[in-house]
């Protein structure tokens, strides 16, 4: 698994925190290679500022 940029596409995040939906170029995701479905899907999101500190943290999609 390789991080990426942007939020997940299929798995569901949610709505975040203002801040963190205003600032795209920071967030990075984990995510499951080639789920079998959305509906199953996992991520980690990270927001990351530029002196590469976590300053946010989402779960999105599956338990």
């Amino acid at each position: 698994m390789a991080p990426t940029a942007g939020r997940s596409t299929c798995a569901d995040g949610g709505e975040v925190p203002e801040r963190f939906a205003a600032a795209e170029d920071d967030v990075v995701r984990l995510e499951e290679p080639e789920p079998a479905s959305c509906r199953s899907a996992w991520a980690v999101e990270l927001w990351i500022d530029e002196d590469s500190v976590i300053y946010g943290v989402n779960q999105a999609g599956a338990n």
